[in-house]
């Protein structure tokens, strides 16, 4: 399973600003994770597997301190 942020995403995946994020899942899977899961901060995440693409929404709450967000997914 590779989890990785929309940033990181386009680097590992080394496509344009513009990339989809279902393609940019689909481009990573294809390098060999059986799950990729794209998070997108208050958008939520998109996940891609053999099943195909899975998006969640994010979940409104109230932010205090955004310090280690992306470890806490």
């Amino acid at each position: 399973m590779l989890v990785a942020n929309r940033g990181e995403a386009m680097t590992l995946a080394g496509a344009p600003p513009s990339s989809s994020v279902a393609a940019l899942a689909l481009a990573l899977r294809a390098r060999g994770p059986r799950i990729v899961v794209v998070t997108l901060g208050a958008d939520g995440a998109l996940a891609i597997d053999v099943d195909g693409i899975q998006e969640q929404p994010g979940f409104q709450v109230e932010c205090i301190d955004a310090v280690a967000a992306g470890d806490a997914f």
